[in-house]
């Protein structure tokens, strides 16, 4: 995406600047082929190392202010959510079966219980909530 294009999708406000461009469809901004996000990290911080995600301080999924993202590995962007209590399980056990049941597109899934693709994927694969 170039530089004009993206900025014509960002909404100033006195804290975050949200995406308002494309929704991925978990709650993150889509900037092309990438993330909003992590195309403003690029853009205003450098380069991501690679494996690496692209983490908000503010844990607001469309957030793009550079001020308030940072990059850091998997295992410290769980610990982040967790220390913040985000994470937390939102399945219950119906919605677990009600998910492996369901032949719909997984980001359509996801979009309906307010989780990830990731999430979904794991769940009908049998890889979280194996007890249900």
């Amino acid at each position: 995406m170039n530089e004009g294009r993206y900025f014509d999708n960002v909404m100033v406000t006195d804290d975050c600047w949200i995406w308002m461009g494309s929704d991925r469809g978990n709650g993150y901004g889509g900037a092309g082929a990438e993330y909003a996000h992590r195309w403003a990290y690029r853009y205003w911080i450098g380069p991501i190392p690679a494996g690496f995600d692209v983490c908000h301080t503010c844990d607001v999924r469309k957030c793009v202010r550079p001020e308030h993202l940072w990059a850091g590995t998997r295992s410290q962007n769980l610990m982040d959510m967790a220390v913040k209590g985000r994470g937390v399980a939102k399945l219950t056990a119906d919605d677990v079966r009600a998910i492996r049941a369901d032949t719909r597109a997984q980001r359509i899934i996801a979009a309906d219980y307010g989780v990830d693709q990731k999430t979904i994927s794991n769940v009908q694969r049998g890889i979280l909530y194996k007890h249900a």
